[in-house]
This record gives C-alpha cells, structure tokens and sequence, in this order.
C-alpha cells in the first residue's frame, strides 16, 4: 500500500537523521531503520539480512543489507526504491567511502569520508557520476562536541547548522544563504536516548515533534510523531529478538483522532541469514 508523508517530517527526518550521526555517538539512534549491532552481527555470523513489508500472507522484499566479518555493512539493497548502496571501511571500522548505483543504471554517486585524529567526522564530500564534486559537508567541534556544520553546494548556496548544548537539551539553530531556516530541539533522558524532537521554523513554530520509548536494555521500541496542530500522526514499534537485532517492526500512518486501530498499518520482517560453516 502507498504511503504519503508530510514533506515537513521527511525534511526534517533528514536533517535529524545526519544530525544524530554527527554528535555524540553514546546518544542513541533516531531511528531503527538500519539498527544491527555490529558485535551481534559478527559474534553470530549473520551474512545478510533481508527485511519484508508483510501485508496478509503476502511477503514482499523491501531491502536487503550484507556483512563483512567485522559486521560491517558493506551493501545495501533497496527492492522497493530501486538502488543499492556499497560502504568502505578504513582500519578502524569508520566509514570513508559510500557509493550510491540506481538499479539498471551504469552510473553512481560516491561520498567520501574524512576524520581527525580523534576519529571525528570532519568532512563529507559528494560527487556525481561525472566525477565532479556536487557538495561538501564539514564538522567543527568543542570538547568531543559538534558545534557548528556546513553544507556547501557547487552554486554557493549553504546550509550552515550551529549546535548549543545543555544538561539533557540540544539546539540546532540553522541559517540558509545568511537566512534563519529553522531550528531544531533534542531532548536526552539521564542515560542519554533521545525522548523528544521538536522541528521548528524560522518563526520558532513546531512543525512536527517526536516522542520515542526505550526499553531497559536503551533499545528504541516506539517513536510517536505529531504534526503542526499536537495531533497524533504516526506511530513506528519495533520488536527486537534475545540478541538485540530487531525481530519486526509496526507501522501506523493516516492516524485518526489519535486512535491505532483505524490507523493503515505495515508490519516489516526481518530474517537474518548465516552461510557460512
């Protein structure tokens, strides 16, 4: 069944996704979507995944991600959008390269990846299938804090995001072409998951906010979104198996008067799969 989301919350699904990436990694992902611990992985083996959107007794492919030993992924192929992804890996098991290839096409585009000394993200660089650079991501940081990133396309045309940072709070404040663009607010409980996400414009009002839920072992198992107006819009749960990988994931959209059950519904399966002896 076809979804249709608000561009408001795939925008800034986005930014926040990159965000989280960005900062500290004890923070705990925004989203599941691509969560396997690399120790499980490795640890069991597990050479592919392969997740199914499941409605009725029909199974249909929707992605599919492959492992290195380390437990790395190295491949990523999407069934239903029609492209797959190839990673690279330095030494450190810290990402440098990612190439992006649209099925049936004999073109791709590659971001390449540069850190510090202190293993920190410093700059991002995307190119094009011609080889020439499109845009260029750079990250400056305080105390093993990022505090300022900049988003720079060929046309000149910049997104610049600087970060200020509480006891449980972070503020993005972003500024487009030397134009206020919005900011956004995170919320941290004491052992640092995130529990809100506020996306604001450049007035300072919410145009869309997250809830998330963890349970004890500080595994994401529910993320409510609300619109504009406060209401209740989506909602996504993820079931995890004994080893921590996630079992199956719900998905709730076209929410009604804040009620699931007349809400569309989507149930993703994943199966992991060991070759090797």
């Amino acid at each position: 069944m076809k979804k249709n989301y608000p561009i408001q919350l795939i925008i800034y699904f986005i930014f926040f996704v990159l965000t989280c990436v960005y900062t500290q990694t004890s923070f705990a992902q925004y989203s599941t979507d691509r969560y396997h611990p690399k120790e499980v992985i490795a640890e069991e083996g597990i050479d592919s995944c392969r997740v199914f959107v499941v409605e009725g007794d029909d199974w249909t492919l929707k992605h599919e991600i492959i492992y290195d030993e380390q437990g790395n992924e190295i491949e990523y192929a999407s069934n239903l959008r029609g492209h797959y992804s190839l990673y690279d890996y330095n030494e450190n098991g810290q990402l440098i390269a990612e190439y992006f290839v649209p099925f049936g096409e004999n073109y791709y585009s590659k971001d390449s990846l540069f850190y510090n000394e202190q293993g920190q993200l410093i700059q991002r660089n995307t190119y094009g299938g011609d080889g020439k650079r499109s845009s260029t991501n750079t990250y400056k940081y305080k105390d093993d804090l990022l505090i300022l990133s900049t988003y720079q396309v060929t046309n000149n045309a910049q997104l610049i995001s600087e970060y200020e940072y509480e006891k449980n709070k972070m503020t993005i404040r972003k500024v487009f072409d030397d134009k206020p663009h919005g900011a956004e607010i995170h919320i941290f409980d004491k052992k640092k998951n995130l529990i809100e996400f506020q996306g604001l414009d450049a007035e300072g009002n919410v145009l869309v906010k997250h809830k998330n839920k963890y349970d004890k072992k500080n595994r994401q198992t529910e993320l409510a979104a609300y619109d504009r107006d406060g209401q209740l819009s989506q909602v996504y749960k993820t079931t995890y198996q004994k080893n921590g990988l996630i079992k199956f994931k719900e998905t709730y959209t076209s929410i009604v008067d804040g009620k699931l059950e007349n809400a569309e519904y989507e149930k993703t399966i994943y199966e992991y799969i060991v070759t090797k002896p």
